[in-house]
């Protein structure tokens, strides 16, 4: 396959560039919290410090949700990452934490989106956390009868 006649383009297709992008900075200025990247990282972090008080800043060279943010189709995967037999194997007595946490993430992220009345045509559904607890109860199913856990 040949891709020397390809163009690739610096933004995803899933969104449009925003039309009233911010100057940048023209100063210095200070803050207790620099947050570097306006990702989906980025953006929930700065969100997190400011709704506690802290004086956060956020910091995008580009624009908020530019990058991989922006290319990930869309969806909210409450699951952990990697391969959990894997996780589990290695850490065993924090594999529930883990999967606590990943089911959370789906929510915390819907519940955003219903605070800050974001319009990103967002469709819930249970698929997610339904996959999660059934790898979980198999992987922690499968160590116990082999007597790992």
């Amino acid at each position: 396959m040949r891709t020397d006649q390809v163009e690739y383009l610096p933004v995803t297709g899933w969104i449009d560039p925003p039309t009233d992008l911010q100057p940048a900075l023209a100063a210095d200025i200070e803050c207790d919290v620099a947050v570097i990247g306006g990702g989906m990282g980025g953006m929930a972090t700065a969100l997190r410090l400011a709704e506690r008080g802290q004086d956060a800043v956020l910091l995008e060279a580009e624009f908020c949700g530019y990058g991989s943010s922006s290319r990930n189709g869309g969806q909210i995967a409450g699951a952990p990452g990697g391969d959990l037999r894997m996780l589990t194997a290695l850490t065993p007595k924090r594999m529930p934490g883990v999967v606590r946490l990943a089911e959370n993430a789906g929510r915390f992220v819907e519940g955003l989106i219903t605070t800050h009345d974001i319009d990103c045509e967002y469709v819930p559904n249970d698929r997610v956390s339904d996959t999660v607890n059934r790898l979980w109860r198999n992987t922690v199913g499968s160590r116990r009868r082999k007597g790992l856990g």
